[in-house]
């Protein structure tokens, strides 16, 4: 069972797959993977400046329930938010493992035929 690093990138073509992932119009390979760390940053990026705006709106409007917001809601969001990410990387490891794990009953079928 040996893994081939260029299979396993998503801007390199390997022989069995087409060259382009995103336009794959057979769905034989996922992208989700490679974009998980990035909309992460995002994600990131969008709750902190929600919670600093919520911050300042509620220091010059004097008003609490959004302070509430801004430091339990937005967190508790980011939280969900990642679990959610998490989650998707786990359904894509379990298919990737499954698929490994298809290629070598293939590979023992195969030794077993030609004794």
């Amino acid at each position: 069972m040996s893994t081939n690093p260029v299979s396993n990138n998503p801007f390199v073509a390997s022989p069995q797959q087409p060259p382009c992932g995103l336009f794959d119009i057979a769905f034989t390979r996922f992208i989700s993977n490679t974009w998980i760390s990035i909309i992460w940053v995002i994600l990131i990026i969008a709750h902190f400046l929600g919670a600093v705006t919520l911050f300042f709106v509620a220091l010059f409007n004097c008003e609490p329930a959004l302070f509430l917001i801004a430091f339990v809601a937005i967190p508790i969001s980011l939280l969900l938010c990642r679990m959610c990410l998490e989650l998707n990387v786990i359904f894509f490891r379990i298919e990737s493992n499954t698929r490994e794990a298809k290629e070598c009953l293939r590979e023992i079928k195969e030794q077993l035929g030609k004794q």
